[in-house]
């Protein structure tokens, strides 16, 4: 017994292009169950949204120039952070601080010492945000919090990148 047929049939039982045609009509039912009929697994963990435990964030930005500085202070606290071009539901700008910063200098001798450079500023920048304390990845916006990690410090007049330097739950 031949597979295909001299009529075109396979397994002299059903034309191949009629089979073809069956095939991708049952994947395309298939994917229509699967994409609307079946729940929907939540990918906006950590939206801010989402949560209903306080947050705290430190952010170290180091190194900014002193007209940086005075604009990232001039940011008022109770501030909202922006991502796109929307506020952030359920942040806020608890505190900013500028400390001197520390530099490296080389002398003559060879030797490496520790000077403060007169025309950098560190900033320490403490945000609130509502977060699940149970999510797998804390996340403000799209920007994900960790620490080490690089933030982008973003409100409605100032947009600086910081690194996060601590996270905490505090309880309310």
């Amino acid at each position: 017994m031949k597979i295909v047929n001299e009529k075109g049939k396979l397994f002299g039982l059903i034309n191949l292009v009629d089979l073809i045609v069956i095939i991708v009509a049952l994947l395309l039912v298939a994917f229509v169950a699967i994409k609307f009929v079946a729940p929907a697994v939540n990918n906006e963990a950590g939206t801010g949204d989402s949560g209903s435990d306080e947050m705290v964030v430190t952010l170290y930005i180091r190194g900014v120039m002193d007209y940086m500085k005075d604009q990232i202070m001039d940011v008022e606290i109770g501030s909202q952070l922006v991502a796109g071009n929307d506020f952030v539901p359920d942040t806020e700008v608890l505190s900013i601080e500028d400390v001197e910063y520390i530099t490296a200098v080389n002398t003559d001798t060879g030797e490496i010492n520790q000077a403060i450079d007169e025309q950098r500023y560190d900033v320490i920048v403490k945000i609130k945000a509502k977060q699940n304390k149970e999510d797998p990845i804390y996340k403000i916006a799209t920007q994900e919090v960790r620490v080490g990690r690089g933030f982008v410090f973003k409100t409605q007049t100032v947009e600086q990148n910081a690194i996060v330097q601590k996270v905490e739950f505090v309880n309310e």
